[in-house]
């Protein structure tokens, strides 16, 4: 995640237990990581395509105008939601003992 973010890009994923997984939160929050996850569950790829152009321009600016490291929600929809910002990211890893250095 870390080079992804280095680049300027995001990442999409289906894995709606990244937000989760302590491992996984830890590898968003260290890599300063901007997430979009596709809450499109057992959707089909071409469902997913559909999904993500509908909300392309809307992750887009969820992404210009929130700090890294975050996760956000993707619905069905095209809608863009906050799940966990920065903040809740770091009170996550302080929770759990981690720091931010792998």
């Amino acid at each position: 995640m870390a080079e992804v973010s280095q680049r300027g890009w995001f990442v999409i994923t289906r894995d709606m237990k990244i937000g989760i997984n302590v491992a996984e939160v830890a590898a968003v929050a260290r890599g300063n990581a901007k997430v979009f996850a596709l809450s499109g569950g057992s959707a089909h790829s071409a469902e997913l395509e559909r999904d993500v152009k509908r909300a392309v321009e809307k992750m887009k600016r969820f992404a210009y105008s929130h700090s890294a490291p975050f996760i956000a929600r993707v619905d069905a929809y095209g809608k863009v939601k906050k799940w966990l910002d920065r903040e809740k990211l770091l009170k996550l890893l302080k929770r759990y003992e981690l720091s931010l250095e792998e």
